[in-house]
């Protein structure tokens, strides 16, 4: 076996190291470059690429978004008009009157839909020249009229901000809903 020229050579061995000869350098040589660049590309050149294309993407997004702020913007002059105009029509002679007039139009909007309203108002809140007013209301009837009621109700051209809104329906009664609404009221003087 010995004399067969095909046989693998052992690696000579020079003070318990191994000396390779050149044709297996240039071997382990092209081996260790090839892993040498796979690790590159996969553990530097990968993860790069990655955040590059996660930055394009977070651009892209952030653009869109400048550009919708831009737009909206635009139109903010209209919106400020508008706010200003509907706290000077609604400035009322007192808080107390203002107070009875919202919650009689609550009334005649429950009346005009045909539903059952109960109302629950709270004590005014003063914070400067803002008050603040809370109306708890229950209103029942059919859910064709509760609905026109609600959309009347945030088409109102006050400042309201709703608390809470619960609509459930009544085991007891066909088509007909109960809603739970609390509304603030805020007035500007």
């Amino acid at each position: 076996m010995a004399d067969d020229p095909k046989a693998p050579l052992p690696p000579r061995l020079k003070r318990g190291v191994a000396v390779f000869r050149p044709r297996e350098r240039r071997l382990t040589l092209m081996v260790a470059a090839v892993v040498g660049c796979w690790v590159v590309v996969s553990w530097v050149v990968q993860p790069l690429w990655d955040r590059v294309q996660e930055l394009r993407a977070h651009l892209t997004t952030q653009s869109e978004k400048l550009a919708m702020l831009h737009q909206l913007l635009a139109q903010a002059p209209p919106t400020a008009e508008e706010s200003s105009q509907v706290a000077s029509s609604t400035a009322p002679q007192s808080i107390e009157e203002e107070r009875g007039a919202f919650l009689s139009e609550l009334e005649a909007l429950s009346r005009a839909n045909h539903l059952q309203l109960h109302l629950k108002p709270k004590p005014i809140r003063r914070e400067g020249q803002i008050s603040r007013f809370d109306v708890e209301l229950e209103v029942e009837g059919p859910q064709s009229s509760l609905l026109a009621f609600l959309d009347a109700l945030f088409g109102m051209r006050k400042l309201l901000s709703l608390e809470r809104l619960r609509i459930a329906s009544m085991p007891t009664k066909d088509n007909t809903l109960r809603a739970h609404l609390v509304i603030e009221r805020l007035l500007l003087y």
